[in-house]
């Protein structure tokens, strides 16, 4: 039977409510940031408003007691909206259409618009949805109609004096974030395009020029409409695109962003996505094998990540702020003037693109870039709470987001791109949203093509959160026990009023209490639970019991464990779902009692696909009075989270590198976008624990610390991919774009249990990114060449110099071991053993080692040895064995050695011998050398008898012996390093033999032949 709440809670309410709103509590609740800065972002204190309710509420009438939701989904049409991009295609965007944005040019304009616009009687009533900044002193607001189903139109919107002008409210359909078609157009034009050619173009298409958007190089400039009110700017962009002379051209949006060695730091140990222990039921070794790369580089601070983001704090104690070297010394600082003439006065620490002015520090709750910041770079200290991965290396921070942290335009987005890549070598993006630009993308190429003096710049960027429901955002819910003390039961309410909305289903997974540090797993409390154990939820059996429990209104079933669209990301098959609920049903999962002392934290995993008319809390029971004492946390409500696994923009745009995110189990987190361009994954939150990270210092962030234990998404996956590309950067500076990017693509571990095909996977690309064989694969090569020298004399012994060559100079010296090793020259016979340490100092590449011979020993032709090079610093080895060939002395250097000529009768010091056929058999002396017969015995066995050529064969005829075994060989030219095999060994006969070498007359000028007597056996 189901049960009312007031049996098995008493009717009492206990009064804590003064003591649960100190400051602290609740902090890190989930808050929707628009940015897809794609991490969950937490509530402040102040923003928490426990509720009271009466004593004996039941959960039937606890529907009417709580708050109701007030948002709604935004219904979208297909007005024919598109952007045109330079190749022809057209994409495609929908209109909000009870929304619209109203632009105001001065703070005194904004607020008397906004009190006559709610005064018109045409206008339906209306309330702030969201707002921008757009050039200083210029504001848009974002409107909607209080009544589902009511349009607002912008023409009625600008019949009010103080507004500049009004435009629909776009949305992309792909990454689902609003689009603002401002006053202002972004066109480029050819490279000899004046500026009297550009203002006839702009001023026949209504416009007039303002200002360069990027550099000269890209020559694009923003256009402002003359008539904002009577203007399309789609239309206009669309149009002035198809005007000779015009490259291309699109409105200048206003988008809606989503911020998608062992250190001594302290919470370095909870840094798992760096070094996986396998604690709090991850899997070890499910990381980017950091403390190995650190043994390589912990990074240069000559190598500069730019964090294109929200604001980096700059004067953060965790992090190494760049500082511009045109802008400091002498005042320069602080004068107002371009010292560096790059555009941009005063730039010492970065550069705010949203509200044009030198300080790129965040203000408010935005503590989004400052925490990817400290991914990729935070310095090792202990000073700083957490390490980056890149702690050697410098941040420059580039500010793009609004002062709200949601909004930014094109023209501010593309341009910080390409000041970034003349500082950076590297820049992270952890942001996304809205359609394809053409200005983004050409911002792009130039930094990936131009930068770092054109060996190019690898541009980051994460992929998105919106694969699937489970956490869409990016991270788990984390509730403060701030306020508590005692033994207290969490009750996951879920609620239905009216509508229909994705599935009506909330789930949950992976709860579990977290200790003080926010980290440690506390089992004690609360045993981890994924609920992969089968087992009911109700009913409600008292305070005494030690399971979860159902708690429903009349008529309501009870949540269960489901497998269909369960979690996934960290391996299990099942996770806890309310039920199917009809309109004014309410279901309650409730924990076991757990008891706390107010420095905990519950964590939990979640899906939400409901609409904007139910709602989801967490409610709060005394477990020791049994008394319900208040509303703890809430309400999350509709619209349904959307799964969209597309990769979102620009991560979607293939000159970036696209990141998503695995988890600490090693597989892809359940909301890791992947569709389309995916290159690789990198450690991130999605499993059962979060990313440790900086926060700025103080009240601007998300916490009073100058840390956070609840960061993650594909923001933290790009910043550290693009920290992995820094450190390669940092043992090989010469490294291009290209090859960073091939570097950490063929790296990568494969992992997730999946198959990959030609070594990518479609939701995992070429895997997770792996820093110490990336480092590894990126140092510079350490090569040993092949000598050939003389002996030289008894007198005068020769000496074999070898070269180590490094293939790219680095910053830092090199070292590497050599030795010498036999082969069939022998140490103390034809050389002198040797072993020491080669130093090539930095900026070098190369260095010599030189081995003594001993002189006038040879018998032969030539011997071999080698010089072996082992046991590098700073640098990897390619080619760890040079060959000395030492040959034998010649005197008078006429081609025969001075052992054969004494042999044979020749005088050592006389160059015509050489010339000589001594046994008039029609071979020289030196051809009797190089083809090993006797020059005084003109009926050598190996002798060739007669040569015949028929078309393209070649014959010849040699006279064999009985007993004897002949080998035929060749050589194209006599100095050929080595003779080659003809066919097969052939027995004499006694008689002469002939040799054919078929067709070799059509494809050889000349070619050299022997037969050659093997040894007897």
């Amino acid at each position: 039977m189901n049960r009312p709440l007031t049996p098995a809670f008493p009717r009492k309410v206990a009064s804590v409510f003064g003591k649960m709103r100190r400051p602290g509590f609740a902090r890190t609740l989930l808050r929707h940031v628009a940015l897809l800065l794609c991490v969950l972002v937490p509530l402040r204190a102040e923003d928490i408003r426990p509720q009271r309710i009466p004593a004996g509420t039941s959960i039937q009438d606890l529907r009417k007691i709580l708050p109701q939701p007030t948002a709604r989904k935004d219904a979208l049409t297909d007005a024919g909206d598109f952007l045109r991009m330079p190749d022809g295609r057209e994409i495609r965007l929908l209109r909000a259409a009870e929304s619209a944005a109203v632009a105001f040019t001065t703070k005194a304009a904004r607020d008397r618009g906004i009190v006559g616009l709610k005064s018109r009687r045409e206008i339906p009533a209306h309330r702030e949805a969201a707002h921008a900044q757009f050039r200083k002193g210029n504001s848009i607001h974002i409107v909607r109609a209080e009544k589902a189903g009511t349009g607002m139109d912008p023409k009625a919107l600008q019949a009010e004096p103080s507004v500049a002008y009004a435009r629909h409210v776009l949305v992309d359909p792909k990454s689902h974030t609003r689009m603002i078609a401002t006053d202002e157009i972004i066109a480029a034009f050819p490279a000899k395009t004046t500026p009297v050619q550009m203002r006839a173009l702009a001023t026949t298409a209504g416009l007039q020029v303002v200002a360069r958007a990027g550099n000269e190089k890209l020559n694009a400039w923003r256009l402002r409409l003359v008539k904002p009110k009577t203007g399309d700017p789609l239309q206009i962009a669309r149009t002035l695109a198809q005007t000779k002379g015009v490259v291309w051209a699109q409105p200048n949006f206003l988008r809606e962003i989503k911020h998608c060695y062992t250190p001594p730091n302290p919470l370095f140990a909870t840094q798992q996505a760096l070094s996986n222990l396998g604690l709090n039921h991850a899997t070890a070794g499910a990381d980017v094998k950091a403390t190995t790369a650190w043994e390589k580089t912990t990074g240069n601070s000559g190598i500069v990540i730019a964090i294109i983001d929200d604001g980096v704090e700059i004067t953060h104690p965790g992090l190494r702020i760049f500082t511009n070297p045109g802008e400091s010394g002498g005042g320069k600082e602080t004068n107002t003037l371009d010292d560096d003439a790059n555009g941009f006065a005063d730039d010492l620490h970065g550069w705010d693109f949203a509200n044009n002015d030198n300080n790129a520090s965040p203000v408010g709750v935005n503590g989004h870039g400052t925490g990817t910041a400290g991914v990729a770079g935070g310095i090792f200290s202990a000073a700083a709470k957490t390490a980056g991965i890149a702690g050697g290396c410098t941040i420059l921070p580039v500010k793009i987001a609004d002062d709200t942290g949601d909004f930014t335009t094109d023209a501010a987005i593309g341009t910080a791109i390409i000041y970034a890549s003349t500082f950076a070598d590297v820049l992270s993006n952890s942001w996304g949203g809205g359609s394809e630009s053409p200005f983004i993308n050409a911002a792009i190429d130039y930094a990936v093509e131009h930068g770092r003096g054109g060996k190019g710049c690898p541009v980051f960027f994460a992929t998105g959160n919106s694969a699937s429901t489970w956490m869409n955002g990016g991270g788990r819910v984390r509730l403060s026990t701030a306020g508590l003390n005692g033994s207290y039961f969490f009750g996951f309410y879920y609620g239905r009023n009216a509508g229909t909305d994705g599935e009506e289903t909330i789930r949950i997974d992976n709860v579990c209490v977290l200790g003080a540090d926010g980290y440690t797993h506390r089992n004690d409390l609360l045993r981890d639970e994924d609920f992969e154990t089968w087992f009911s939820f109700g009913p409600y059996v008292g305070l005494a019991s030690g399971t979860w429990q159902g708690a429903v209104s009349t008529g309501a079933p009870y949540w269960t464990i489901e497998t269909v669209n369960a979690m996934k990301g960290t391996g299990g098959l099942y996770s806890a779902a309310s039920p199917q609920l009809t309109n004014g049903q309410a279901s309650v999962l409730v924990t076991p009692p757990i008891t706390v002392t107010g420095k905990e934290t519950v964590a939990f995993s979640h899906s939400f696909s409901m609409s904007a008319d139910s709602d989801f809390y967490v409610l709060l029971w005394d477990g020791v009075t049994g008394v319900f004492t208040n509303l703890a946390y809430g309400p999350w409500h509709g619209p349904a989270d959307i799964a969209a696994p597309d990769t979102i923009y620009p991560a979607s745009y293939v000159k970036t590198i696209a990141v998503g995110a695995s988890n600490d189990t090693d597989r892809r987190s359940d909301y890791s976008c992947y569709a389309g361009h995916l290159d690789f994954l990198a450690p991130s939150n999605g499993g059962w624990n979060d990313i440790a990270t900086l926060d700025p210092v103080g009240a601007v962030g998300w916490t009073p610390e100058d840390y956070k234990m609840m960061f993650g998404g594909t923001s933290s996956a790009a910043p550290l991919a693009a920290g992995i590309a820094a450190l390669m950067l940092s043992v090989n500076p010469t490294l291009t774009e290209n090859e960073i990017r091939t570097i950490l693509r063929n790296t990568c571990d494969k992992i997730g249990g999946v198959t990959y095909v030609n070594g990518t996977h479609p939701e995992y690309g070429y895997g997770r990114v792996n820093a110490a064989r990336a480092v590894e694969s990126a140092m510079p090569s350490l090569s040993v060449n092949d000598v050939t020298t003389t002996e030289g004399s008894a007198g005068a012994p020769g000496a074999a110099t070898f070269t180590v060559t490094l293939s790219a100079a680095t910053v830092r010296d090199v070292t590497v071991d050599w030795n010498t090793t036999n082969g069939t020259a022998l140490a103390g016979t034809n050389f002198t053993a040797a072993n020491g340490t080669l130093t090539l100092p930095a900026g070098t590449t190369s260095a010599q080692v030189s081995v003594n011979l001993i002189g006038g020993v040879l018998g032969q032709p030539s011997v071999n040895f080698f010089l072996h090079i082992a046991n590098a610093t700073n640098a990897t080895i390619f080619r760890s064995n040079g060959k000395g060939t030492i040959t034998a002395l010649d005197s008078d250097r006429d081609g025969m050695p001075d052992y054969w000529e004494i042999a044979n009768g020749f005088d050592k010091m006389d160059l015509t011998d050489a010339a000589l056929d001594a046994d008039n058999d029609g071979l020289t002396n030196v051809q009797e050398f190089l083809g090993g017969t006797n020059p005084r015995d003109a009926t050598d066995p190996t002798r060739i008898l007669s040569t015949r050529m028929s078309g393209s064969d070649f014959f010849f005829t040699f006279k064999s012996v009985a007993g004897h075994t002949y080998r035929i060989e060749y050589k194209d030219q006599l100095t050929d390093p080595a003779w080659q095999p003809l066919g097969t060994d052939i027995p004499g006969t006694g008689t002469p033999i002939e040799i054919p070498d078929p067709g070799i007359i059509a494809v050889q000028p000349s070619r050299f032949y022997r037969a050659r007597v093997l040894p007897q056996p």
